[in-house]
């Protein structure tokens, strides 16, 4: 583990690099992809905590005074460089009380956190999946979420997603499966990977493979499927491999911990997927759709895995339209419909099988 000073007074205020790679933790007992970080109760300072091979937190406090080492913390979990490292993820819940780590072979454990201390305390294990399901040949691997208001947790590996309800007295009740992964190439699969609440209040996952859109939580907050989960939700300009930032727990002391009329920080149209109808899928290459009923004008794209268009087609006041690629190679085709009408910023796609 490295740290470097920026010197933000430095450069006219955008800032210079004083201090750089500055070795703090110099065991190779580390387990990876866990790091996780939040502000002290008083706001002066950041907890650092960070699990090694064993059954120890690592725990830093970065205030006034520098980096500060504490007394490593108990788990009740033993890591193992095999199972744990590089497979799932830890987070601090938004109002700041709680820490949950999960990935698939070690499942969900969930601690107290007191900021004022940074210390962990009353552990609970839950089973996402059942114990004696765990196929540990696998390397499924996983990343962990919380709702806006702290009462939900998401757990996503690798081909499933499920959502933990902590209010739940019975804590295996809480347990709620959400969605599986459709099967999608964007043009890699498009598995479920890591997640990260956004300033919108939602959920974005990327996939672990590079693709060229994210799944997305719209509503995180909300209890089961009404959650709404929606896969390859957002289109990207560019290919993105399997990668989000991993930031602090931010704006914990605020009453509003996001703000959901944010529609778009890109600084040019986002357009969000939903899903449309298409049957017979798969087919020979002669494909139904239907036009949802609030968009009966709009753009019909059918492209390859690699994004490229193939058929581009304009429709008016259609209820359903035929699109026929029977002259196409067998494969997958991403089939998309864009209204005329965009207040909303959305999209419809669908992946299908042409045999």
């Amino acid at each position: 583990m490295f740290y470097s000073y920026v010197d933000m007074s430095s450069d006219n205020g955008n800032g210079d690099v004083i201090i750089k790679n500055v070795r703090i933790y110099d065991k190779l007992d580390m387990i990876l992809s866990y790091t996780t970080a939040i502000s002290n109760e008083a706001n002066e300072g950041w907890w650092l905590l960070q699990p090694i091979i064993g059954n120890e937190f690592i725990t830093y406090y970065l205030g006034s005074n520098g980096l500060e080492r504490f007394e490593n913390q108990e788990s009740s979990l033993n890591f193992t460089r095999d199972y744990s490292s590089s497979a799932g993820t830890a987070k601090f819940s938004p109002d700041g009380k709680k820490l949950a780590l999960y990935n698939y072979n070690d499942q969900l454990h969930i601690y107290d956190f007191d900021r004022s201390t940074g210390l962990i305390s009353g552990h609970q294990k839950v089973e996402i999946y059942p114990q004696d399901s765990i196929d540990r040949s696998l390397l499924n691997f996983a990343s962990v979420e919380w709702s806006p208001n702290s009462r939900y947790i998401y757990c996503a590996s690798y081909l499933k997603l499920h959502q933990f309800d902590t209010w739940e007295s019975n804590p295996q009740e809480g347990v709620r499966h959400i969605a599986d992964y459709n099967g999608t190439l964007d043009p890699f699969p498009t598995e479920l990977f890591l997640m990260a609440q956004g300033p919108d209040c939602k959920i974005y996952m990327t996939p672990k493979n590079g693709s060229y859109s994210l799944h997305v939580i719209n509503k995180p907050d909300e209890l089961g499927k009404a959650c709404d989960f929606v896969q390859n939700a957002i289109k990207l300009p560019n290919s993105n491999s399997g990668t989000l930032p991993n930031f602090p727990r931010f704006r914990v002391d605020e009453d509003k911990k996001c703000d959901p009329t944010i529609t778009s920080l890109f600084g040019e149209t986002v357009y969000y997927r939903r899903e449309i109808e298409v049957f017979p899928n798969p087919s020979n290459g002669v494909f139904q759709i239907k036009i949802p009923e609030v968009h009966r004008s709009g753009t019909f794209i059918v492209s390859n895995t690699e994004g490229k268009t193939l058929v581009q087609k304009q429709v008016n006041w259609s209820v359903l339209e035929e699109i026929d690629i029977s002259t196409f190679p067998s494969g997958r085709y991403n089939i998309e419909f864009y209204p005329d009408d965009q207040h909303e910023k959305i999209y419809y796609g669908k992946q299908v099988i042409k045999i």
